[in-house]
Order: C-alpha cells, then sequence, then structure tokens
C-alpha cells in the first residue's frame, strides 16, 4: 500500500527529512536512499583510514578530514534521474551565484504570538532542557573532569544557564529551540581534545562561515 504524506515532497528539516532530503546540489532523494548512504559511508571509511594510519595531528582533526573526503566524493559524483538526466550532488553554480557574505539580519518582521504554538514550544524548551544535562555529563566524562560535585554543578548551570538564552534568542528568529548535539561528545573521544579554546574557535568558525554565503 502507498502511505500518503500531508507533506510536500520539497519540504525537509528533521520533521519532514523522511519525505525528501533538498539542498543536495540537483538531487532531491528520499531520506535514507543508498546514494545518500554511500555518501555517508565514504565519510565514516575516511574516520578509519585517519584514524588506522594517520599521525596524531591528523587524528586530531580526523572528523574535518573524513567530511573534506565526503565533499570531494559528492563532487566527483552524479546521479541518473528517471528521466534521463544526469544531477550532480553538489551545486557548484550555486556557490559562484552567491554573495561573499550575508548577514543574519537580511529580513525584518514584527514580532507576535502565535497562541496553538506556545504549548508546544514550552515542551521543546522543557525536552532540549533534559538533553542537555545529560550532555554536559557526558561532556564532562569524555574530557575527564568531575561529572559531579560543586564545580560540575557550576558547569551544568552554567550550560542550562546559556541552552535558554540561545534559544530564547532562536525562537525570536522564527527558530525552535536550540539543542547540545550529543555528537560533539563523541568528537572529544576521537580527537582527545576537550579545551575550552577549541571550543571558542569553533564559535569564531562557525560565525564566519555562517556568514560567508560561497563558503
Amino acid at each position: 500500500r502507498r502511505l500518503l504524506c500531508p507533506l510536500p515532497a520539497s519540504q525537509t528539516g528533521p520533521g519532514a527529512a523522511w519525505v525528501r532530503c533538498g539542498g543536495n546540489g540537483g538531487v532531491a532523494l528520499p531520506f535514507g536512499s543508498p546514494a545518500y548512504m554511500g555518501l555517508g559511508l565514504a565519510v565514516f571509511v575516511g574516520l578509519l583510514v585517519v584514524e588506522m594510519f594517520g599521525s596524531p595531528f591528523m587524528r586530531n582533526c580526523q572528523v574535518v578530514l573524513a567530511l573534506g573526503f565526503g565533499m570531494v566524493v559528492a563532487s566527483s559524483a552524479s546521479y541518473t534521474a528517471a528521466s534521463g538526466e544526469t544531477l550532480g550532488f553538489v551545486a557548484w553554480e550555486r556557490v559562484g551565484e552567491a554573495p561573499w557574505v550575508t548577514l543574519p539580519w537580511s529580513y525584518w518582521f514584527p514580532l507576535a504570538v502565535y497562541p496553538p504554538a506556545v504549548l508546544p514550544l514550552l515542551l521543546c524548551f522543557l525536552i532540549t532542557t533534559i538533553e542537555t544535562v545529560g550532555d554536559i555529563t557526558a561532556s564532562a566524562e569524555a574530557s575527564r573532569v568531575d561529572s559531579d560535585g560543586p564545580e560540575f554543578d557550576r558547569r551544568l548551570q552554567g550550560g542550562l544557564l546559556a541552552d535558554g538564552v540561545n534559544s530564547f534568542l532562536a525562537c525570536l528568529g522564527t527558530s525552535l529551540p536550540n539543542t547540545t548535539y550529543s555528537q560533539n561528545n563523541g568528537v572529544i573521544v576521537l580527537t582527545r581534545c576537550a579545551n575550552r579554546r577549541a571550543g571558542y574557535a569553533c564559535c569564531a568558525w562557525l560565525a564566519g562561515l555562517g556568514a560567508a554565503s560561497n563558503l
């Protein structure tokens, strides 16, 4: 039987990723398609190769190297649609057409409250708060620092405060509340780097690359 979907095929996002995955150059395949699985496998193989044969410096940045390898594979790969058209996974023409710098406040709009969304958003806030507690605890254990006691409580309070403030700012920008990512704990384990300065550097990279449309 065919499953009837109330969402348009072009919609993407965490709640609709099972419909279609857009933004992959000219390719828009259903979530979990073999082509996407192959690209993900290429990144995973890159991780294993760097971990097994790379120097200590390469292992420290193996995530970036593996993602770069996946990007090279995606750039050289193509997909033949049912119509016979050959589509690329990376649309380099869009890179050339994009402006050099895009500021996040490109559009202004009046603020308003949509009552039916208040309760679901409060539920999202609660879920992300619980998730933040677990992720901060796991990060402490992966960083080999105390995961209980006054020092850990201070870190936990700071993390929850930052999550709440950033989630509030995200909602002002018409986005869902922020969430912490448990894969960051895996990055700490893989790179063996738990230095706070690395986190500051990541923030700078994210802010810079977010404004640099070509990248």
